[in-house]
């Protein structure tokens, strides 16, 4: 008896366990504001989520492009006894670096969500290169060839698809051209090397002192 009674209390203690567990996650939500991703298990382990915290992986690819720019400009000290000069090379690099993030940070936008959840197209703006004639630095794609894009921004049309060549950052709305810059805008996530996008409007010309640098408007498809 003495046995049958210690397996029921056993058995009981684990939906204890698990209400507690929820309580505690729900309290983490909501006065220390984390986000968790749907649960799909709970076990000795811990519990178990299928989709990343989107509030986590703004940060992380915020972080690494800051880190990226700040890298160019270091590499940049170690060439010159004297402050950085203005160049437009170097200025162009600082930009690629500020809305690129490396692969393992990409990876974070491509983990898979649960089959039930609604999953939502990402749409924004993001650098697609410098041009003055000619592309300085490409961004776009032909999707079906992956060759770089060799038409002018003024021949691409709102509706045209593209594949990206770099992890670019999204940006919620069309850079200011002052001292701010693309700084100005915050982040709304990554678009990963590769993926199809879409354009919702015609690119944008912004007339830096270094370069003139184009923005599009997508949506990732």
């Amino acid at each position: 008896m003495s046995d049958k009674n210690t397996i029921i209390a056993e058995i009981i203690k684990y939906p204890i366990i698990i209400f507690s567990i929820l309580l505690s996650l729900v309290a983490a939500k909501h006065i220390l504001g984390l986000e968790f991703g749907v649960l799909t298990e709970i076990s000795i382990n811990g519990a178990k989520f299928a989709e990343k915290s989107k509030a986590t992986a703004d940060a992380i690819a915020s972080i690494d492009a800051d880190l990226r720019r700040a890298v160019v400009d270091i590499e940049q000290l170690k060439k010159v006894s004297n402050p950085i000069p203005n160049t437009p090379a170097m200025q162009t690099e600082s930009t690629e670096a500020a809305e690129t993030v490396s692969d393992q940070t990409a990876k974070i936008e491509q983990i898979q969500i649960s089959s039930n959840a609604k999953k939502t197209s990402l749409k924004g703006y993001i650098w697609i290169g410098n041009y003055n004639n000619n592309w300085k630095k490409r961004i776009l794609a032909q999707p079906d060839t992956g060759q770089p894009i060799d038409i002018s921004p003024n021949e691409m049309q709102r509706g045209t698809e593209y594949a990206v060549l770099g992890n670019m950052v999204v940006r919620d709305g069309l850079p200011e051209n002052n001292q701010n810059y693309f700084n100005g805008r915050s982040s709304l996530g990554v678009v990963p090397s590769g993926t199809r996008i879409r354009l919702t409007n015609v690119p944008v010309a912004i007339e830096r002192e270094f370069a003139t640098q184009y923005w599009a408007e997508i949506e990732v498809l």
